[in-house]
């Protein structure tokens, strides 16, 4: 009786470690909220002195795609598809900690090319999912070390697609990522310097009241 409530514990244990390990390998690698289009863009730092190694993670699309990267403005050139085998790595060269990166994902099939800033997009959309992911388990057989990578998913179509972000997903080692907004509306502006304004003026009374 002891044995089989025993052993009835350690399997509803494991079970649950299984349910509980299998979203942490997949967080911030796959965006979870598919076909609600993001319209921030992101920056992106390298947080080390080192290479700069980016891997392959997947990808729905039908359309070849190759990553660029752009650090502090220099454009380093294309290296991985998205038809390479998932875990695939390729070195974009040593970069210095501190400098800034930008990523685009040239289409072969259009010509046309999609960067994490969304300025320089044709259609004037974002066309990148961002997020971060900590390594720690195996990708398509190969070993990801515990540490930080950016993760970054496309959509590879003119118009946003189907914002799923899944037409090629990749992660960089030792990468931060920043999101940033559109600048704010001339009345949002206006809003904010009134803001500031009531804030002043409450400041300096409760300074006159003590």
């Amino acid at each position: 009786m002891h044995k089989r409530l025993a052993e009835s514990l350690m399997g509803a244990a494991l079970a649950a470690a299984c349910v509980v390990a299998a979203p942490a390998q997949a967080a911030g690698l796959i965006y979870s909220n598919p076909g609600v289009a993001i319209t921030q863009s992101y920056s992106f730092e390298k947080l080390t002195d080192g290479d700069l190694l980016v891997s392959f993670m997947g990808g729905a699309a039908n359309y070849k795609s190759y990553l660029g990267v752009i650090v502090n403005g220099v454009d380093l050139g294309l290296g991985l598809s998205n038809k390479e085998a998932r875990g695939t790595t390729w070195n974009y060269g040593f970069v210095e900690a501190g400098s800034s990166i930008s990523f685009y994902l040239d289409v072969a099939n259009t010509g046309f090319t999609y960067s994490s800033d969304s300025s320089l997009n044709a259609d004037g959309l974002n066309h990148v999912y961002a997020g971060t992911y900590g390594g720690g388990n195996r990708i398509g057989g190969k070993w990801f070390a515990r540490t930080q990578y950016a993760a970054i998913g496309f959509e590879d179509m003119q118009g946003g697609g189907d914002n799923d972000y899944d037409d090629a997903r990749f992660i960089a080692e030792e990468v931060g990522l920043v999101p940033y907004g559109p600048a704010p509306e001339p009345a949002t502006w206006a809003m904010m310097i009134l803001g500031f304004g009531l804030v002043g003026g409450a400041a300096r009374r409760v300074k006159r009241a003590a």
